[in-house]
């Protein structure tokens, strides 16, 4: 082949080819300098990301560790922070936590004691204390953070797309908690409670000397208390007469008939926090269902036409988790896994709507399934084009009649019949 030939053939495909993906390279260069996005994200709008001022989406990787290392730093601050000051207020704040019970106990006459049996049982739980309240008040300063790491990597469509989860997330989380703690909580414990009443009696006897005293110095006690006048008396002689009248209250509070002693309930201060931590912990994860659901439902991975087709499921497994985020009753189980399902099928709502616009706005969705009375006719009879069944009869000028925006086609008639279809001519090569 000399030099002035044109490659042909294999040769001029290579060269055609080699070419091309040259002009495609260059062009894909010039738009990831010029910071655009692809045009199927539906985003004219140029991203504000934190990296490199030449190009801020190919940030080298230690530019993201440090980034990462400020947003933990931050959080771990204000965790630690919050914290030590929540050990600190432990006291009240286990007061606080501790009202639905001391309610309970006010109601059927009993004494509001919290035993201690370890010497480090209130350090313990005074520390466990502080790092729950903690960590619940730093939910959104972690939200946050997370959002502002990954904010950079996502376009305007996504970052829209995020905005109300992380809106709504500790909201829900609080909506549980809050719930739990003056719903589920109180009714939980009033039937545990109760339930430890109606069933504690044993048939024992007691000394009726004991008895009797108990009864004297009462007696003695509050005669004395009651006939003192606070103007007259010492103020240390009228304080030691009203500790006097409260230790013998206490104890004809405990004073039982000689033939019967009942269980008086009482609750571990560690016991007590376990429980109530557990509760309130699973009534704000519980309460993050819609987040997660409507979250699946939006990037694909279920559909809404999934969710209400395993709504059995559903019911049973969230009863089974509120069983176990609860205490061993019916009523506090039913308490908090109703309000789960409701969340479920609100989830399913907001997913319907997601996967509606997602239809209408972006060609390449694939989550979900579309809407069936979208293969349907107006007589309910579905679609066959493409099927296995006829269509309905249409004549030959509504079948070929040009769309809006399509040009006339013009088709082909067909030749007319020369009379010689049905016979085979004789090949003149043929020997």
């Amino acid at each position: 082949m000399s030099d002035d030939k044109k490659p042909g053939g294999i040769s001029r495909v290579a060269s055609q080819m080699q070419s091309m993906f040259r002009k495609k390279a260059e062009e894909t260069k010039l738009e990831t300098e010029a910071g655009q996005g692809p045009k199927y994200l539906y985003s004219d709008v140029k991203d504000t990301v934190i990296g490199t001022e030449e190009d801020p989406s190919q940030a080298p990787l230690m530019e993201h560790l440090k980034e990462l290392r400020q947003r933990l730093f931050v959080f771990v601050a204000v965790f630690f922070a919050l914290t030590i000051g929540a050990f600190f207020l432990a006291k009240p704040i286990y007061l606080w936590l501790a009202r639905p019970i001391i309610a309970v106990f006010e109601r059927n006459g009993l004494p509001t004691v919290f035993i201690v049996t370890s010497p480090f049982e209130k350090f313990f739980a005074d520390f466990t204390l502080a790092l729950f309240v903690g960590l619940t008040l730093t939910l959104p300063v972690l939200l946050y953070q997370i959002w502002r790491f990954i904010a950079p990597g996502l376009y305007n469509n996504e970052k829209g797309a995020m905005r109300p989860f992380l809106v709504a997330s500790p909201i829900l989380y609080w909506v549980g908690i809050s719930f739990v703690y003056f719903v589920v909580m109180p009714m939980a414990f009033n039937f545990l409670i109760g339930y430890a009443l109606d069933g504690g009696e044993f048939n024992l006897s007691r000394n009726a000397t004991e008895f009797n005293a108990v009864l004297e110095t009462f007696r003695t006690v509050s005669e004395t208390f009651f006939a003192m006048n606070p103007a007259e008396v010492a103020k240390e002689e009228f304080i030691k007469a009203g500790e006097d009248y409260r230790a013998a209250l206490r104890d004809m509070a405990q004073l039982r008939p000689l033939d019967k002693v009942t269980i008086d309930p009482q609750t571990k201060i560690a016991d007590y926090l376990r429980d109530s931590m557990r509760m309130l912990i699973g009534g704000g994860l519980g309460f993050q269902l819609p987040v997660a659901l409507t979250l699946m439902v939006r990037s694909g991975l279920v559909s809404t036409d999934f969710l209400k087709r395993n709504r059995k499921f559903a019911v049973l497994i969230l009863f089974i988790l509120s069983g176990v985020l609860t205490p061993p009753d019916i009523i506090s189980q039913a308490m908090l896994g109703g309000p789960m399902y409701l969340l479920y099928e609100v989830a399913i709502l907001i997913g319907g709507r997601i996967e509606k616009h997602q239809r209408a706005n972006n060609p390449y969705w694939d989550g979900g399934e579309p809407d069936s009375d979208a293969d349907e006719d107006d007589d309910g009879e579905e679609n066959s084009i493409g099927g296995d069944q006829p269509g309905p009869d249409m004549d030959d000028d509504e079948l070929f009649a040009p769309l809006d925006d399509e040009e006339p086609r013009i088709l082909k008639s067909t030749p007319e019949p020369s009379g010689d279809e049905g016979f085979v001519k004789p090949d003149p090569n043929d020997d």
